[in-house]
């Protein structure tokens, strides 16, 4: 008998039964019994290349979360899947489609353009939470900013025409959490400079594998740099954050949960903003205290509460919490092995004339660098967050100060 062709349901009747999304049923109802009186094959020569397999689809739990994440991604934009996409992840989640065939069939659904239908109520969402399902169950990774382009061009295929195509205008987004201000996102004209920077310094980094707390204030700081660089016109927030979900199991982090991903995402776009802004007139720094404690969740296993009213600039005179960033605790997270804070060379450089010269500029430093301005403060940042470097006075006529000397 030939293998029916998989097809979308059709009408309110063709939908089996209410899914809850994830909701683990026994394995026992994966297994299908085998054709009565069938023989088994024999067995067939191994091969040469045998020892290379090729990569399977997740177990039925880890479908599960990553359906969760997709979906929950979503969120960052303000979108929502339809009640077809959960049927779809749900077949998949079951073990009665393959991941291919439920990307397949949504994309089937919205050529179709089925009456009754409201496609531009959903289609953006659907067809980019399929795309990014199909992504976190494949194990390829690369570090490299071509992966992360070609991460924008197959979670939005099918969404945007400019899928995978560095923007060439330049961008303001007003944000709640900033009170409608925006974070100053990298020059279009540098963005490809700016990619190749940041993973060139990333491929350099070496993680502390003993000291938990600072490899997730470098991931943080990372991720935090990689998003504001915003080098598409849209998709910039899912692009990251399915980009930090693929590089921890490159980490070998395999383990973690996502799950904040799916529960937080708003959150998780909203500490981005915060590490990423500051107003100094106004007593506003950048702070990445909010993200690291989103990946510590993930992680370190932490319970850190992730609400979005602790994240407004203005939260305490709203009367939500006191606003993060307005005070600084009394102790560095130190970068260590072997007591030897690590740096970057670039950053061994920076620091080093830092030391020498308290009151250079960061219009000096760059300068003397040779570097972008920008790429001086995702350096300085880092120094911050490393060392616990702080700037005391006025950018004009300040000091650089380090409460302890770093390593150089």
């Amino acid at each position: 008998m030939g293998t029916q062709p998989l097809a979308p349901p059709r009408g309110r009747g063709a939908v089996r039964r209410p899914h809850s999304l994830l909701a683990v049923s026994p394995r026992s109802s994966l297994h299908r019994p085998s054709s009565a009186g069938a023989s088994a094959p024999p067995a067939a020569a191994p091969s040469p290349l045998s020892e290379y397999l090729v990569a399977r689809e997740p177990g039925r739990r880890e479908r599960a979360e990553n359906w969760r994440v997709a979906i929950g991604l979503q969120k960052v934009d303000g979108l929502a899947v339809s009640p077809y996409l959960v049927e779809i992840a749900s077949r998949n989640v079951e073990g009665e489609i393959s991941i291919e065939d439920a990307r397949r069939i949504v994309g089937e659904y919205y050529e179709e353009k089925p009456a009754g239908a409201d496609p531009a109520a959903h289609e953006e969402a659907d067809r980019a939470a399929a795309n990014i399902n199909a992504i976190l169950a494949e194990p390829a990774f690369r570090l490299s900013p071509e992966y992360y382009v070609g991460l924008h061009r197959r979670i939005f295929a099918g969404v945007f025409p400019f899928a995978g195509k560095l923007r060439t205008v330049n961008l303001t987004k007003k944000e709640w959490v900033l009170d409608g201000e925006t974070v100053h996102y990298t020059p279009y004209t540098e963005i490809a400079a700016s990619l190749d920077w940041d993973f060139r310094n990333e491929r350099e980094y070496r993680y502390p594998a003993r000291d938990k707390a600072a490899l997730v204030a470098h991931f943080a700081a990372f991720v935090s740099g990689l998003w504001q660089i915003h080098p598409f016109r849209e998709g910039n927030t899912r692009t990251a954050a399915v980009f930090a979900a693929k590089y921890l199991r490159e980490l070998r982090f395999k383990d973690v949960s996502n799950e904040p991903f799916a529960e937080h995402a708003w959150f998780f776009r909203n500490a981005l903003v915060r590490a990423n802004y500051e107003d100094l007139a106004h007593g506003i720094e950048r702070t990445t205290v909010p993200l690291e404690a989103f990946f510590r969740n993930i992680l370190l296993g932490e319970r850190n509460e992730l609400k979005n009213r602790y994240l407004h600039i203005r939260a305490a005179e709203l009367g939500l919490v006191a606003p993060i960033g307005a005070t600084k605790p009394d102790v560095t997270i130190n970068v260590t092995i072997n007591d030897t804070i690590q740096l970057t060379d670039i950053e061994r450089k920076i620091a080093g004339i830092l030391r020498k010269t308290p009151t250079t500029t960061r219009a000096e430093l760059s300068v003397e660098s040779g570097l972008s301005s920008r790429q001086i403060q995702r350096i300085l940042d880092s120094l911050k967050t490393k060392s616990g470097l702080r700037r005391i006075g006025s950018r004009k006529t300040g000091r650089w100060e380090f409460p302890s000397h770093p390593a150089t």
